[in-house]
Formats: structure tokens, sequence, C-alpha cells
């Protein structure tokens, strides 16, 4: 399994045999880099991908479906299509399964996906594009390394979502010479949110001496995701509450509280 930590745009690398001719090679890029889709159980829905060549050599597109799974730090693994419980790939279709790209050209390619009567809340999967590899023999072989791009497409189907979430877990403690708040939210609903809110600390009267923003974060429906926020070593000996607000879906709230002590 392939694993990386950006969600937005999965980039990474593929080994593949190319011939010995120097620096020069294919460089992809692609827009959208993330397809978003609120749709009907049973129609069809189509769209567009554009994949341009930015590097200096021509070469073979391959274009392949994969799923992609989170673990509780964040990062990601690439998986086998229909590995996923919520994957799209068995409702995805695409055209052309690979291309010839020169240098500056770009190339469409176009999906479409229908979803069954029975499907509920959200569903997801990679499209990924990545170089094809030629066959070569001999003193020609060598070893590169080349990227591999990929977009996510998601599939939400209107009237049956359901987000919710909530803080399972939130504790203070020391990791390596500083005061770390773990905050841990478990996504319980069947689409994907992305929590994000603040963190407040507050002494023993309640004077708030500590204040941090929380960025918004994906997480997956049924995952539950572990965010470190660190605190420093500013605050003085005593009894302090941590306080976690998260928002999703702009207006949902869920809180958190955790009570811990700074020894002498």
């Amino acid at each position: 399994m392939h694993r990386w930590q950006v969600w937005v745009l999965v980039v990474g690398l593929l080994g593949s045999w190319g011939a010995s001719r120097g620096a020069a090679q294919m460089a992809l890029g692609v827009s959208p880099a993330r397809v978003e889709l609120e749709v009907a159980p049973g129609m069809v829905y189509a769209g567009t991908l554009v994949v341009r060549n930015q590097g200096d050599e021509a070469g073979v597109v391959a274009v392949s479906l994969a799923d992609f799974l989170q673990f509780a730090d964040g990062s990601m693994a690439m998986v086998s299509p229909g590995t996923a419980a919520r994957s799209l790939a068995a409702y995805l279709t695409y055209s052309p399964a690979s291309f010839l790209l020169s240098p500056g050209e770009q190339q469409l390619v176009r999906f479409s996906l229908a979803l069954p009567p029975d499907a509920q809340g959200s569903y997801y999967s990679l499209v990924v594009l990545g170089p094809e590899p030629p066959l070569l023999s001999g003193s020609d072989m060598r070893f590169s390394v080349v990227p591999q791009v990929a977009v996510a497409l998601y599939a939400a189907v209107a009237g049956t979502q359901l987000p919710a979430g909530e803080i399972v877990g939130l504790a203070v403690d020391w990791q390596e010479g500083q005061l770390v708040a773990q905050v841990t939210f478990q996504n319980s609903g069947n689409v994907p949110l992305r929590p994000g809110g603040r963190l407040v600390v507050l002494d023993g009267v309640g004077v708030v001496v500590w204040e941090q923003e929380i960025p918004p974060s994906l997480t997956l429906p049924q995952v539950a995701r572990e965010r470190l926020l660190p605190l420093g070593t500013a605050l003085a000996p005593g009894q302090y509450v941590a306080v976690v607000t998260l928002e999703y879906q702009s207006q949902a709230l869920v809180v958190g509280e955790a009570v811990f002590s700074v020894p002498e």
C-alpha cells in the first residue's frame, strides 16, 4: 500500500522502466484536483478531467482506479479498487484507458458514474494517471522515478447524507519535553467530514491562558481521527482545563474537556 498525507491531490512515486536519455521526462498535471457530486440513485452522471503533459518528453499515460483508506493519524493508503467500504470504483467508468501525450499537449479523460437504487451516503475512489512503462531490453533499460497523479472523486446520494461525529478522546500529556493535547474525533456518519475549531486552556480561576485554532481536516466515515496540538512549555505549575470545540457542516458543534496539571 502507498501511504500519503495529502487528501485533495494524491502525488505518489511510481517506479518505471525508461530509456536512458538523460533527465528529460513526462510531467503530468490534471484538473480539477478533486470532484464532488451530489447524485440521485440510478441516474447517470458524467464529467471530464483535463490531463496536461507539463514535461519535456512524450509518453503514454495509463488511467486506472484505486481506493483510499484513512488511518488515525490522518495519513492515507492507496489500495486496490473495491477494497474500501464506500468504494465508488464499481459504479465508475472512464475513457480512454491510455493515450499518448506529447509535451505541451492535453487530453480529456471522460468518466461517468451511476449509483444503485439502495445507495446511501457518500462514496469515493481515485482516478489514477501515470506514465505507462515501455517495453525495453538490454543496455537500453534503466530504473527511473516518474510521478503518478490521482484525482479524488466523491459522490453523495441526495437526501441520504447523515453527518454525525463526536469527540471520543481528549487528553493532555508531556511528549518530547512539551505539553501536547491529543484530540480524537470519531466520524460516525456516512459522509466525509472536515471538523475544525479551537482549543482553549483555562487556569484554576477560569482565565484563558492558551488558545489556538484547529484547522479543518478530512475525516472519512467510521474513522477515529487523532489530532496532536502542542501547548509548548510556558504554562506555570497548577491545574488547568483544556476545552476543545469542533464544528463540521457549518452547523454541528461538539465539545470536549480534559483536566490536567503542570507540576512544580
